[in-house]
């Protein structure tokens, strides 16, 4: 899902069939060529490499994933919200089951006290007319929520809302500005370093110069993926933080 804006480094590693197809549409009809598309608000050029995106195309490409994000965000939603309420309703009709443990271990707690002290008679009367009470009160204790109930209605429509815009205006973000331009453009400096060490093998300093720059891209290669699984976790926290917040701002979710 966090692929809703990839830019065109992005699609460059798994698009071998895409460029296949523009060669083939431009070379057998020249008269139609098909309009460059724009993926992302702030990449840098369009799909041909070339050509810089308009004003334009840059709004297209933010307004374009709005429907799929909305109805993702209201369905998913709507189902959660469903799902949630439904068991909230059954497990706040149903006693819990830790009091009918409590009511066991009661009785069986009298039953002793009622073994050990069989010489005060008084005593024993108390003690049982205390753990009925208690038992009696314990078996009635229904759990009851700390929020009121939501309206699923709303609650779908606001996430559909929120992720058409604020969920869409996160990933444009990571997608063109973060990932492209400032990790990979980070580790791509690293890697061209170590191809520029890599080319004189004359002497035993450069021997030791290719091996260390060779550990170097050894643990790139292990810390890239872990940043950028480490950003985006950070995007979906972030993303969870702002709904929650915003639910409770419009008065989705409140408190008894």
């Amino acid at each position: 899902m966090w692929m809703v804006a990839p830019t065109v480094q992005q699609m460059m590693t798994n698009e071998t069939t895409t460029t296949t197809d523009i060669t083939t549409d431009t070379t057998t009809d020249t008269t139609t060529t098909p309009v460059p598309m724009c993926t992302n608000a702030f990449q840098d050029t369009l799909l041909d490499g070339r050509t810089k995106p308009t004003m334009k195309q840059r709004l297209v490409s933010f307004v374009s994933p709005m429907p799929s994000l909305f109805r993702v965000g209201f369905l998913a939603s709507v189902i959660g919200y469903g799902l949630t309420a439904i068991l909230v309703a059954v497990r706040t009709q149903t006693p819990s089951i830790d009091n009918q443990n409590v009511c066991r271990t009661t009785a069986k707690q009298q039953q002793q006290q009622q073994q050990q002290q069989q010489t005060s008679s008084i005593d024993n009367q108390n003690v049982c007319r205390t753990t009925a009470i208690t038992t009696t009160t314990t078996t009635t204790t229904i759990i009851t929520t700390t929020t009121q109930n939501v309206n699923i209605l709303a609650a779908g429509i606001y996430t559909g809302v929120f992720m058409a815009i604020v969920s869409n205006i996160r990933y444009q973000i990571l997608q063109g500005i973060v990932e492209p331009k400032l990790i990979d453009r980070c580790f791509a400096f690293w890697k061209e370093k170590k191809k520029k060490g890599g080319g004189d093998d004359n002497n035993n300093n450069n021997d030791d110069d290719d091996n260390r720059l060779q550990l170097q891209f050894l643990l790139l290669s292990w810390l890239y993926p872990f940043v950028l699984f480490t950003v985006r976790t950070a995007n979906g926290f972030l993303g969870s933080t702002l709904a929650i917040m915003g639910m409770r701002a419009f008065g989705i979710q409140k408190l008894k």
